[in-house]
């Protein structure tokens, strides 16, 4: 997984950070394309089905 802060800083760094909430921060979505790259054959709503039990597992 890679660590919040480094992923943030990603975002900062190609000025995409969020100018208001979202449903989905920035952080999530990059998650998700992430996520979406390494299950390219799974559709939209398998990987993130996938993702919210990984993110279960983890607390």
């Amino acid at each position: 997984m890679y660590p919040a802060a480094e992923v943030e800083r990603a975002i900062a760094a190609c000025g995409r950070s969020e100018q208001r909430s979202r449903v989905l921060p920035a952080r999530l979505v990059l998650y998700f394309v992430l996520g979406l790259a390494l299950f390219s054959p799974d559709p939209y709503l398998e990987v993130m089905r996938k993702m919210t039990f990984g993110l279960r597992q983890v607390g």
